[in-house]
């Protein structure tokens, strides 16, 4: 905070981000701060689709320290799978066949319970107790079933299963049959624990909230992760039903449990190296998120700086301060970042974002994204031009290689749109060749 107010910025990991003013003196009057942040879960994470590599993780953990971010080291966090934290399958599969789930050739899965097994809920509540019990410092305990859509196929378990279905996420939806589960598993932890919290995931097929279970035990908290909503445009923007819908599912939750924090992704499509500014509708999403008092985030990202360009550190100062005004940053980072381009790059930035954010396009993580409908001839003629001064007005500047990364990457943006015309043209060994560069 302190080398903050004296200039100092982190905006990327390592030497290449850092930018340290020189000064021969420094003058300082007496100050006294007081701060707060507005979310306690301040959290991006490598998950390694995109190679990490060598002092990658280290460095990047410097950057997370220095923008005010926490790693939540030593908090229980309902990753994919971690149900057999609950009752092991070493332990128990052999001597409880019965509380593990039944998979649809009709044989038990080790790797997932029964839901409405009553025993399956009492040695779940046990294990969970016996690991606040041995350490005092836990304060949560985080399970959730496998990734994918997981369920038990038992005929208890497919009878309370009222499979709600239509527009929207996770179909069949599992949420009453998951939260009652979880519900019970947690109102039993209460009664010894209430200080402790149990941590599980409304993703998948339990995004939704449950409707026959209500109220849910106080000591019960989700991790929202609406993997099939579009990351396009803003929560709520009229333009897209996907995200009106994720505002609707999203105020349920926050109205029905006391702790909800956030499982996104980011880049929020597929991994194809183009730049994905939405600096924007973070500004939008996250006062969205401290209003409805969203405990933070725990968000996916990637080893790809270029394409996520500057929504991790805009991600990083709205997760202290969601009221922050991420065009006076963006100002910042570009007067720090470019000198003497910075005029020319703020525009290039705000172009690209526009183009994004005004496409009726909807697109999730994961899925191709039709380039060419959103970088159109009449967007990508402003992005040369502005490219193509930013590079002649750094020329033999200190800043000069800042700009030659971002001219890289239009290059990039050139050479996939070439690609993806080639390609409509069905002449794909100039795709090939477009690939290639």
């Amino acid at each position: 905070d302190f080398l903050e107010r004296l200039g100092c910025r982190w905006f990327f990991p390592g030497a290449f981000g850092e930018v340290v003013p020189k000064r021969d003196t420094l003058v300082l009057d007496a100050m006294e701060a007081h701060e707060r942040p507005d979310f306690r879960l301040r959290n991006i994470w490598y998950s390694g689709w995109m190679p990490v590599q060598g002092n990658d993780a280290a460095e990047y953990t410097v950057w997370m320290d220095r923008n005010r971010m926490n790693t939540l080291k030593g908090l229980s966090l309902p990753g994919d799978g971690s149900i057999t934290r609950l009752a092991p399958p070493e332990t128990y599969f052999a001597s409880h066949p019965n509380i593990y789930a039944v998979n649809e050739k009709g044989e038990r899965d080790p790797g997932m319970l029964c839901l409405t097994e009553p025993e399956a809920v009492t040695i779940a509540a046990a294990t969970i107790k016996e690991a606040f019990r041995a350490d005092p410092s836990l304060a949560t305990f985080g399970f959730a079933p496998p990734d994918g859509h997981p369920q038990c196929f038992c005929e208890r378990c497919q009878a309370s299963n009222p499979h709600f279905c239509g527009k929207g996420y996770g179909e069949p939806s599992l949420s009453d049959v998951w939260f009652r589960f979880a519900n019970a598993v947690a109102v039993e932890v209460y009664k010894e624990f209430p200080d402790r919290w149990l941590l599980t995931n409304g993703y998948a097929n339990r995004v939704r909230v449950p409707e026959g279970i209500a109220p849910l035990s106080p000591n019960l908290g989700i991790q929202s992760a609406m993997l099939d909503s579009c990351t396009f445009h803003s929560i709520g923007d009229p333009k897209c039903w996907q995200r009106r819908l994720y505002k609707t599912v999203l105020d349920r939750w926050t109205e029905t449990l006391r702790c909800v924090f956030i499982y996104d992704y980011d880049p929020g499509k597929s991994l194809d190296g183009m730049p994905f500014p939405m600096v924007h509708n973070l500004e939008r999403d996250f006062r969205y998120f401290k209003e409805r008092g969203v405990w933070g985030f725990w968000t996916e990202g990637q080893n790809c700086w270029m394409v996520t360009h500057l929504n991790y550190y805009i991600r990083a100062r709205l997760m202290w301060d969601a009221d922050a005004d991420v065009e006076a940053l963006v100002r910042d980072y570009c007067g720090r970042f470019y000198g003497a381009a910075a005029r020319p790059l703020e525009k290039y930035i705000w172009t690209q974002e526009r183009a994004v954010d005004d496409s009726t396009i909807h697109e999730t993580f994961g899925r191709l994204v039709p380039w060419r409908v959103i970088y159109t001839p009449k967007v990508m003629k402003t992005l040369d031009r502005l490219m193509a001064e930013a590079v002649r007005r750094a020329a033999d500047s200190p800043e000069s290689a800042h700009v030659r990364v971002l001219e890289l990457v239009h290059r990039y943006i050139q050479a996939h749109l070439a690609m993806e015309g080639e390609g409509a043209e069905g002449d794909f060994a100039g795709a090939v060749e477009q690939a290639d560069e």
